[in-house]
């Protein structure tokens, strides 16, 4: 039994993120959050200590966090990211703050996991705007097993 022992409560939720490394420019989704990191769905291999500039973002709201990052571990699928220095600069927010605006958007009155665990769903003028496309997919590092991940992708809307 594999047990958790993260000092810092994380959030389960999906944001967009952009990573530059001394090698490019590629993008990946995220996991699950904190102020100190997140942790990615992506299929890049990077070796621990590995920098990287890494902006995430929501259709949510219009600010950004961006940090120069540490790769801190990394299997085929998944990369957990430190936040080592937040850039602060206009339109972008401190680790704490974008997390607290994240959690702020993402909860809806009267759910059990509001404050918990972020809801992504955007209202108009006064009808629901669908902000979340689902696709499943089957984890690759155990190919014998064949249950599903969800993985929640924001969706641009002109």
């Amino acid at each position: 039994m594999t047990e958790d022992l993260r000092r810092i409560d994380r959030v389960s939720v999906c944001c967009r993120v952009s990573v530059r490394d001394r090698y490019g420019m590629w993008t990946a989704v995220t996991e699950d959050i904190c102020s100190h990191g997140c942790r990615v769905f992506t299929q890049r291999l990077l070796r621990a200590g590995s920098l990287l500039n890494v902006t995430l973002s929501s259709d949510l709201f219009p600010e950004e966090l961006e940090a120069v990052s540490e790769a801190v571990w990394s299997t085929p699928d998944r990369l957990g990211i430190a936040f080592i220095d937040p850039i602060v600069r206009s339109g972008t927010l401190l680790p704490d703050a974008w997390l607290a605006k994240v959690l702020e958007h993402g909860a809806t009155p009267g759910s059990a996991a509001a404050g918990v665990v972020p809801v992504v769903r955007r209202m108009g003028a006064r009808t629901p705007v669908r902000s979340v496309q689902v696709l499943r997919a089957v984890p690759s590092t155990s190919p014998d097993k064949l249950a599903d991940t969800l993985l929640r992708l924001p969706i641009r809307h002109a």
